[in-house]
């Protein structure tokens, strides 16, 4: 119960960082450089090239994108400010229910192949590429035809 409740309340502060809020000018800044990406942990140029890949399949969707991977069996990730673990799942309903109705594309590392049930929620069964391939020269896309890592939209589910 400890955790649960702990993990609502980091929620609370990451939700409390995004546009329309007082806090945070780290967040505040990154989420405001477009409506469309919330940026926890990584580079908001890569996002900004994820949001060109995910409109490939999705009309306006929003990219979360912070660093992921499997604690004692569970999903978590990390955003950035506080370094707190976050259940991917609760991080996902509250995309979900901050932005109702559109579909959110979770840019989060999932090495172990973990399910989540939230409606409009896109997310990868394996590692991602911070970048999409389709944003690399011809020649930079050899070694990534020869991975399972995901860098194309077409291999997140929901």
């Amino acid at each position: 119960m400890r955790k649960y409740v702990t993990s609502l309340l980091l929620i609370a502060l990451i939700l409390a960082a995004l546009p329309g809020c007082a806090s945070s000018a780290r967040y505040q800044t990154s989420a405001l450089a477009t409506q469309d990406i919330v940026l926890l942990d990584g580079d908001m140029d890569a996002s900004r090239e994820w949001q060109k890949e995910a409109e490939k399949r999705f009309v306006h969707p929003v990219i979360v994108t912070v660093h992921g991977r499997t604690v004692a069996g569970k999903w978590y990730c990390f955003p950035q400010h506080p370094r707190q673990m976050v259940l991917v799942a609760d991080l996902a309903q509250s995309m979900h229910e901050r932005f109702p109705g559109r579909d959110i594309v979770l840019i989060v590392c999932n090495e172990d192949g973990h399910a989540i049930h939230v409606p409009h929620v896109w997310y990868a069964q394996h590692k991602v590429w911070v970048r999409p391939t389709a944003s690399l020269y011809p020649w930079e896309r050899g070694e990534r035809n020869k991975s399972v890592i995901v860098g194309d939209i077409t291999q997140f589910v929901n």
